[in-house]
């Protein structure tokens, strides 16, 4: 299939584009972004110039979209706009975070909001908006279906030029890949099964991340690795990865897109040496 040729060439000592191009077939290119505090502005400036070479966008964490449960949309439009093109200055990708509130699914009134929220990455210039939507409750088709029906409707009124995308994970509503994948999103990124390590070098993170790539396809399916820092103790959550582990999925899974959750994501720390050298050797591949 097209995944594993554009794997094949991947691997190849040539050049990735120059063989595409003599073959006429186009893969999409890898991506590797980093969820930031949108708002951290210059400081994300800063980790951007430092580490340019591991890395090709930004997620603005966390929330900065939110649809009540009567389908009103609030977000700081002029704050959107100015992180937008700050990072657009340094030529890296900047996608919104959405939150949808579980009464608005449930009773369908966040589709509501969907042209509203179009506009407003038309406005900003972001390049789209996943949504991180995470009940601990009620986990049915039913309930998948009616967020399902919130993307699919959000999908169509962005259109082909803007990504809509959504957290996946292996848990609750967020893996009914079948129900999800009739939504034609753009992104589908992965969460706590890909996160922590054990769990992404495990048979049930092999099911999983084959189920991703089934449903969503390669070029749709982004995996959420989890980060560690020079100095673990600063980090709120410990996923386990290192130089060696982190190489293995690589090796493993050859995946398009990788997503990086910081360990701590409200006062980032020092990412590892260790795990930007390796992350911007395969990005740069």
């Amino acid at each position: 299939d097209l995944y594993s040729f554009c794997t094949l060439l991947a691997g190849t000592m040539m050049s990735r584009a120059l063989l595409l191009l003599a073959v006429g077939v186009v893969c999409e290119a890898k991506t590797l972004r980093w969820y930031m505090l949108g708002e951290n502005i210059d400081v994300n400036i800063q980790f951007a110039r430092e580490n340019r070479a591991a890395m090709s966008g930004f997620y603005g964490c966390c929330g900065g979209v939110n649809v009540d449960a009567d389908g009103t949309m609030t977000a700081n439009v002029a704050d959107l706009t100015n992180q937008t093109v700050q990072y657009h200055k340094e030529g890296l990708t900047y996608h919104l975070i959405g939150k949808v509130n579980e009464t608005g699914v449930k009773n369908g009134n966040v589709v509501k909001a969907v042209e509203q929220i179009a506009n407003l990455v038309k406005t900003t210039g972001a390049e789209g908006i996943i949504f991180d939507y995470e009940p601990t409750d009620n986990a049915t088709t039913e309930h998948a279906q009616l967020y399902a029906n919130f993307l699919a409707a959000l999908k169509k009124a962005a259109g082909p030029t803007i990504d809509v995308g959504m957290d996946v994970s292996g848990w609750g509503i967020l893996d009914y890949f079948s129900v999800y994948a009739a939504a034609g999103l753009d992104i589908y990124t992965s969460m706590s099964t890909t996160y922590y390590a054990d769990s992404a070098l495990s048979d049930t993170g092999m099911y999983f991340i084959g189920n991703m790539t089934q449903y969503f396809g390669a070029d749709h399916s982004f995996f959420g690795i989890g980060t560690w820092d020079t100095d673990p103790s600063t980090c709120k959550w410990d996923y386990g990865w290192n130089s060696t582990s982190l190489q293995t999925f690589l090796n493993r899974y050859q995946p398009p897109h990788i997503d990086l959750w910081r360990c701590d994501i409200d006062h980032y720390a020092t990412p590892s040496p260790d795990m930007i050298k390796t992350l911007q050797a395969w990005y740069q591949q």
